[in-house]
């Protein structure tokens, strides 16, 4: 029965091990200086030279060389002193005489009768792992590393054993089958605790040392993020046109993986008979404003709808993110309808006045109550006794009456609609552009985009009002 191998991972030249320190049938190898080492019958340290058996103390032996081939007729055609030569096919390591090359074994002449050794299985087991880096997920790690290198081991590795230890908690192997890829998912770790991984490689001879172990990382179900999401507003429309609707509005929470990059996309407002862009976020997505009505054409539908022209219909409105515009009317004035707002309906014209923006909703996300998604005002056809109307609450632009005026654009980073053009062709006002507020219970780790960055309440606030990304 081959003997295993014990290496002494000691780097001290003429260490000889104690007797506790290795079993009989057991040979324990110096790396530093080549000796091998085992017990006798009786219990005594027998010591092997790598130019040939000795028994008692070290006596010498200098630095010895591993070499390797794939069978024992690729050895070189002399060999060298203090140098073992590892024939991979057969697992069998082998001294030079001076002459020939000999198997190398565990007694002095034990062998089998034909000039070699008894066979012994030159296979250690591997070095650690190197390299070894954790990432935290919820409620498990993802645990990477780099193989062993060099010539270490004669033996290919056949597994990795991973564990992880919680803090001020024992080493625990985590149960995964058997595999050499060189990254693991550790699982059914215990959210918002700290751990630390190290991993060891395995062979035929058994388990080798440990990495290091890796810098703590603590799972987390993720971190918790209100956010809000207002599209950009949709343009008024010109000739006295509609009010523009207000961009889609989408506010809640949800959780953010740790160390994923989320993408932010701002959306920008529409021009004059155009329709607002969408703002997203983490697979939110808020659809653009609507055009308001004009020069016959009905309001754009939209996050909210855009009014109508004086003789047409309004556009409607996203369900979940905003509200139908006001149509126009032809009687008793030429009069436009206002945009949808994030919180109300267009408003209906009355008498001579167009009809106004349809109001915003309020948020305490970023501290303080604002309101946003206000709808654009409706354009009058400018006789004295004709009234535009108003913008919405929440950045909604008013609607103009006097000949050629554009209606007021809807304010920035509101996602406001813009106000309808006056008569002769006044066009109508640019929808505000969108916004994407969120408010994280830890910092992030990082951004781009130029977010402003405030705190409230022991939770940070991200107020993107230009496309970028966060990690967290």
């Amino acid at each position: 029965m081959p003997n295993d191998i014990k290496p002494l991972r000691s780097f001290v030249p003429n260490l000889i091990p104690l007797a506790n320190e290795i079993a009989e049938g057991e040979l324990a190898l110096n790396w530093n200086d080549g000796r091998l080492f085992t017990k006798d019958a009786e219990g005594n340290i027998v010591v092997h030279e790598i130019g040939g058996v000795a028994s008692g103390s070290a006596g010498g032996g200098g630095s010895a060389n591993i070499v390797e081939a794939t069978t024992a007729a690729g050895f070189p055609a002399t060999g060298a002193s203090g140098t073992i030569y590892i024939a991979t096919d057969a697992s069998r390591a082998y001294r030079w005489s001076g002459s020939v090359y000999v198997e190398i074994g565990t007694s002095g002449g034990g062998g089998s009768g034909d000039g070699t050794d008894t066979v012994l299985r030159a296979l250690l087991v591997p070095v650690a792992p190197t390299s070894v880096t954790a990432s935290a997920g919820n409620a498990q790690a993802t645990v990477s590393w780099t193989a062993p290198t060099g010539v270490i081991s004669q033996a290919p590795i056949t597994d990795y054993v991973v564990q992880y230890q919680p803090s001020g908690g024992a080493w625990t192997t985590f149960s995964d089958g058997t595999s050499t890829a060189t990254s693991a998912t550790v699982t059914g770790l215990t959210n918002l605790t700290a751990y630390t991984f190290r991993v060891a490689a395995v062979n035929a001879i058994g388990t080798g040392s440990y990495s290091s172990a890796t810098s703590a990382v603590t799972p987390s179900a993720g971190v918790a993020v209100q956010y809000l999401a207002i599209a950009g507003g949709g343009g008024g429309g010109l000739n006295v046109g509609g009010g523009g609707g207000a961009g889609g509005y989408l506010d809640g929470s949800m959780y953010a993986t740790p160390q994923q990059t989320y993408t932010v996309v701002i959306g920008g407002g529409g021009a004059s008979n155009t329709s607002g862009s969408a703002s997203s976020f983490a697979g939110v997505s808020a659809t653009g404003g609507g055009y308001g009505g004009n020069d016959g054409k009905a309001g754009a539908g939209g996050g909210s709808g855009g009014g109508g022209w004086f003789n047409t219909s309004p556009g409607s409105g996203v369900s979940g993110q905003g509200n139908a515009g006001s149509g126009g009317a032809t009687s008793p004035s030429l009069i436009s309808g206002g945009g949808g707002g994030a919180g109300a309906a267009g408003v209906a014209v009355a008498g001579s006045k167009a009809g106004s923006g349809g109001a915003g909703k309020a948020s305490t996300i970023s501290g303080s109550s604002t309101y946003r998604g206000g709808g654009g005002g409706g354009g009058a056809a400018g006789n004295a006794d004709m009234t535009a109307g108003d913008g919405g609450l929440g950045g909604g632009g008013a609607g103009a009456a006097s000949s050629t005026a554009a209606g007021s654009a809807g304010t920035q980073s509101t996602g406001g609609g813009g106000g309808g053009g006056g008569p002769y062709d006044g066009t109508g006002g640019s929808g505000g552009s969108g916004v994407v507020i969120l408010r994280a219970s830890q910092a992030a780790t990082s951004t781009t985009g130029s977010p402003t960055v405030t705190t409230v309440g022991g939770d940070t606030v991200y107020t993107f009002t230009g496309s970028g990304s966060i990690t967290f």
